[in-house]
């Protein structure tokens, strides 16, 4: 078995999408080993901010069989420039054959991981990738080195106009600049030898074991933000925990603030005490063992300080008045040139709120009161300068203004939602999201400002998105259409480009096309999902209910007994040309299983209109499929068509009867072609 080293060093790589760089690398790399046939066992990922590499465990003697498969014109072209050979093909396979050329030479193996190793990196595609130098390669930093090793053997080779070697470079400032690799199974070995610990995991395992042992002496615990986690792990090649500390009399500030400060900002793990405080105590990352670490927890300190200062003044200057005192000051504030401003969108969003929640049976005030204050916070010095805690503050400052406990979390629950779509809410935090997305939607819609393709800078996929789960799980029952139709009419706006009949179908099919691809996600039947979509029933509630009863219910094969009865029956009837007589009533002859027929039907009429009311449609779907039995067997065992035509009515409007139960929940023809399938 042999070791194939890959290594890209760069310039300082960002540390959000170091993971999803070395498994492009990994991925290409065992895509185009796959292409050759050629095997291997596994393959080992490093990354630090510096470098990329992978080890491939690889069987070069597996490249034996690439003379007897499909890739000869692949190595064709791979080796015609650097061998004086025919350019005719058949030439430079016989050329092979004829031991001319040894195929497991190492120059001819070269020139095949060459080739795997440049279309694998040329293949990695992310965002923002960068040009630089005089080379038509782009990559997401500049690239200083390239290694491709096997065992110990180079493989020679430019990639981004870099001349592939054997040399890396250790740590900064601990290690040495130019470490030659002699054999690609010593990389890890070597790199830790000169303060780089090329394993990602284990620099995470580090980090923590640290973390624990600070906290263990503080007596208190950190609780892991495992994203600020991933990036320290990132940066950090030679990891190296220190502890700083704020001064005692910022302890006063929100909580948030001083986190979002702390590990926001700075990049630094909050300590809490034991009584579930934060202390004034924090742990700050390094990424070198050093004699003036006093220097550098001094230096945090100070910026940790400065930042905590300015924050209080903020606070101090913002509580001179109330948060409802800032709305006039929105007015400064746009939301959109077209749209007006945040001032503008307030008032709005106070309609459209007290139009919800009289709908869904919530205080109209307090919600009223939730949306006119929902966007004053933006005016505050504070959000101002820390954008990214905004409807937190708005939290902190309704409290301190002694607003409703519901109004108050509902300014922090209006923005958190979006980052955790299973946070359970109060139901004016609803409205609020409710309301803001629909406003948003009607707005950016009105004056033509639509997502495209990949491309949805409004936000407006993830409004519908939030619209549909919070109706949906809140069990909300709200009309989309009629809060479209409302929300269009509290913009009063000359700006729209479109009638507001074709606004209101432009945003309906929009959201139910959400909808659609909500369903899909969570795993529904696409073709019953349409079934019920077509219907555009605009109750979302009511729909799902349907949707989630009729998928549960087609997943059973008790399903077969009710679609095929259906089927029979129809036939049936249509068989004979039944139709009803408003005029005719029902009388049942004597024959004992067509009145235990009929009082049964009676019977299950009633349970049906119970379960309707109470919306449970699988229990419908389940009560007709135990009434199968008892129809089928009325059918094989009376004679429905006799010479009397007043039993023959009575016999065939049973049977119709019983159809239209069939029908309360779906139409179970368009059930017919999707079961057929299904067998």
């Amino acid at each position: 078995m042999n070791n194939l080293l890959i290594e890209i060093g760069t310039e300082d790589l960002p540390s959000n999408i170091l993971t999803v760089l070395i498994d492009k690398l990994a991925n290409n790399v065992s895509c185009e080993l796959n292409k050759f046939n050629i095997r291997y066992i596994k393959i080992i990922k490093f990354f630090s901010s510096r470098r990329l590499a992978i080890i491939v465990l690889i069987n070069i003697f597996s490249l034996r069989n690439i003379i007897s498969s499909k890739y000869f014109l692949l190595i064709y072209k791979l080796a015609k420039n650097k061998h004086n050979i025919n350019n005719n093909i058949s030439n430079y396979i016989n050329y092979i054959l004829s031991n001319k050329y040894e195929l497991r030479s190492k120059y001819f193996i070269t020139n095949i991981l060459f080739a795997v190793v440049k279309t694998a990196i040329s293949n990695i595609k992310v965002p923002n990738m960068m040009h630089w130098g005089n080379n038509n390669m782009y990559f997401v930093r500049p690239v200083n080195n390239i290694i491709i090793l096997l065992d110990n053997y180079l493989i020679h080779g430019t990639i981004f106009g870099v001349n592939s070697n054997n040399i890396t470079y250790g740590h900064r400032f601990m290690g040495l600049n130019n470490i030659n690799i002699k054999f690609a199974n010593q990389y890890q070995k070597i790199l830790m030898n000169n303060k780089v610990i090329v394993d990602f995991n284990k620099r995470k395992y580090i980090i923590l074991n640290q973390i624990k042992n600070i906290t263990t002496k503080l007596n208190g615990y950190v609780n892991i933000n495992y994203k600020l986690l991933e990036e320290i792990t990132a940066i950090t090649e030679w990891p190296k925990l220190l502890v700083g500390s704020f001064k005692t009399k910022f302890l006063f500030l929100p909580s948030e603030i001083l986190i979002h400060v702390i590990q926001d900002i700075q990049k630094c793990f909050p300590i809490y005490n034991n009584n579930n405080n934060l202390s004034k105590y924090y742990i700050l990352a390094t990424s070198t063992i050093s004699n003036n670490s006093h220097i550098i927890i001094k230096n945090y300190n100070t910026v940790v300080n400065n930042r905590l200062k300015d924050a209080e003044f903020f606070f101090i200057q913002d509580r001179k008045k109330k948060l409802i005192d800032y709305l006039i000051d929105l007015k400064n504030i746009s939301f959109h040139t077209k749209l007006g401003s945040m001032f503008d969108k307030s008032y709005r969003l106070q309609q459209i709120s007290s139009y919800m929640a009289y709908l869904v049976g919530v205080n109209i005030s307090w919600v009223a009161r939730a949306a006119i204050i929902s966007k004053c916070d933006l005016a505050t010095s504070m959000v101002k300068e820390f954008n990214n805690i905004k409807g937190i503050i708005g939290m902190y400052y309704a409290s301190l203004d002694n607003e409703i406990l519901d109004v108050i979390k509902a300014q922090k629950e209006q923005y958190i939602y979006h980052t955790n779509d299973n946070l359970v809410i109060n139901k004016i935090s609803c409205i609020l999201i409710i309301a803001n997305s629909i406003d948003n939607i009607v707005g950016f819609f009105g004056i033509n400002k639509l997502p495209t393709g990949s491309k949805d800078p409004f936000a407006l996929r993830r409004a519908a998105a939030s619209i549909i789960q919070i109706i949906i799980k809140n069990e909300l029952y709200i009309d989309i259409k009629k809060l479209i139709k409302y929300s269009i009419v509290t913009y009063n706006n000359n700006n729209f480009n479109q009638k507001k009949e074709f606004l209101v179908i432009n945003i309906t099919r929009f959201i139910f096309n959400r909808l659609r691809f909500w369903y899909k996600k969570n795993g529904f039947n696409e073709k019953i999902v349409n079934i019920f979509l077509k219907k555009k029933n605009t109750n979302l509630v009511n729909l799902n209910k349907i949707i989630v009863d009729v998928n549960k219910f087609m997943k059973l094969d008790k399903s077969k007994i009710l679609i095929t009865t259906y089927k029979r029956l129809i036939n049936f009837l249509n068989k004979y040309s039944f139709k009803i007589d408003d005029n005719f009533k029902f009388s049942p002859s004597k024959d004992s299983i067509e009145i235990n027929l009929f009082y049964y039907l009676e019977d299950t009429k009633q349970i049906i209109k119970k379960f309707i009311i109470e919306k449970k449609y699988y229990q419908i779907l389940i009560k007709l499929t135990k009434l199968c039995n008892v129809i089928n067997k009325f059918i094989d065992t009376v004679q429905i068509i006799v010479s009397d035509n007043l039993i023959t009515s009575n016999r065939l409007l049973l049977i119709n009867n019983y159809c239209n139960l069939l029908l309360k929940v779906v139409d179970l023809s368009l059930l017919i072609d999707l079961f057929n399938k299904k067998s």
